[in-house]
């Protein structure tokens, strides 16, 4: 009895190896794929067009991002609201979050700043380079979904204190094409929900690099966000000062 366990324990411990070793080469694949091995700089820029549905409301927005990984992102939004032009600016930095609208600003703090770093730490994995080169993440393998009818290569993103992140790589591209998150609606009373984040018309912005130029957000199977991309750069570093209270 004792030797039969030990023979499926090790048969369990190998192929868990070989699915993470599996894992690894999709992420590999992504990273090479997209140039992103190329650029080692954790900041980012870039402008949206796009629409927002939540909270009962739909709005045609424009915004500039600011990301310096893995804990600074700053974005100002400019949409119509309720007839009236307004401007939304967001900042997180570290452990601080700001937000600012209609000429007032207040601290972030609770589930909202919860929810605001937990979506930092999405962008982060998909980033995909720090999957490779931080043992606290651990990659495994899983079943891919079909993305606009092409097959994808699952992996599954854990670590320590964050929620499980997936990742799905087109099989013939090897680009990312989705991911996925339990996270908190914030318009529902902070209730669990699942954001899937789809990523496509990839092309190239310069030096051998691609990046992604249309954005889809479904929350539980309903679009959330759904924006064009443009004007993508990577900074080696970006002005302090974007991050600061707005």
């Amino acid at each position: 009895m004792i030797r039969h366990t030990l023979v499926v324990g090790f048969v369990i411990g190998a192929v868990g190896a070989v699915r993470a070793d599996d894992a690894k080469t999709v992420v590999e694949k992504g990273l090479k794929v997209s140039g992103w091995d190329k650029d080692k700089s954790p900041c980012m820029t870039w402008k949206e067009k796009g629409k927002f549905s939540g909270g009962g409301m739909e709005l045609a927005y424009t915004g500039d991002w600011a990301v310096q990984l893995p804990d600074k992102y700053r974005f100002v939004i400019k949409a119509s609201f309720g007839g009236q032009d307004a401007e939304f600016k967001f900042t997180l930095n570290g452990d601080k979050a700001y937000e600012s609208a209609f000429g007032m600003t207040q601290d972030v703090a609770g589930e909202k700043l919860t929810y605001t770093k937990n979506q930092l730490y999405a962008m982060r994995v998909q980033s995909l380079s720090p999957l490779l080169t931080d043992a606290a993440f651990k990659l495994t393998a899983v079943d891919g979904k079909d993305e606009d009818g092409k097959p994808t290569a699952g992996v599954r993103v854990d670590r320590e204190g964050k929620p499980t992140v997936n990742l799905y790589f087109d099989k013939a591209t090897g680009l990312l094409v989705l991911s996925d998150i339990k996270t908190v609606n914030e318009f529902d009373g902070w209730k669990e929900c699942t954001d899937e984040s789809h990523l496509s018309d990839w092309k190239d912005i310069g030096n051998g690099i691609k990046a992604f130029h249309k954005f889809k957000v479904l929350r539980d199977g309903k679009p959330l966000i759904e924006s064009d991309m443009s004007d993508f750069k990577r900074p080696e570093k970006l002005d302090p000062k974007l991050f600061e209270k707005p």
